[in-house]
């Protein structure tokens, strides 16, 4: 990361360190309960520790609805998983999703806590810079940085 824009690096580190506390907690609270939402033709289900997406192309129009789901769903994969289910009746009319997706909370934490933490990692000083602005401090014996002023220990 570079040096010379200090306020935007910041907010990458701290927005990289609220989105992982997100995930991790939307991952621990959809162990128990989840959030069901339907918008027509689609469904989102928010529980078992992941996200689903339902698609169902044939489905009678309902108003749009969000509710408390009281058992999570108990075969969230454990990978990213899209099933195809066309089901047909005799008749047939299909019945259920034509086709659903699976995301784990874990999947989306792993390249943000990752990223997160390599951000935190770049951003230290190294030895012999200052601490505030990154200047190379080699030679310095005054205590204070002569680019930006900041105390500096030896």
């Amino acid at each position: 990361m570079s040096t010379s824009r200090p306020g935007l690096r910041r907010f990458i580190k701290r927005a990289g360190l609220v989105l992982c506390i997100l995930l991790a907690a939307g991952w621990l609270t959809t162990q128990r309960r989840g959030v069901f939402v339907r918008v027509y033709p689609n469904h989102l289900a928010v529980s078992g520790g992941g996200i689903r997406y339902l698609r169902y192309p044939i489905a009678p129009r309902r108003p749009p609805e969000v509710r408390w789901m009281d058992e999570p769903l108990d075969n969230m994969h454990l990978l990213p998983h899209v099933v195809l289910s066309k089901k047909f009746l005799a008749d047939g009319s299909q019945v259920g999703p034509d086709w659903w997706f699976d995301m784990p909370f874990w999947f989306l934490l792993l390249p943000v806590g990752v990223a997160t933490l390599l951000a935190w990692r770049w951003d230290r000083p190294r030895p012999g810079q200052c601490p505030s602005c990154g200047y190379d401090l080699t030679g310095n014996e005054s205590g204070f940085c002569p680019e930006c002023g900041t105390e500096v220990k030896a």
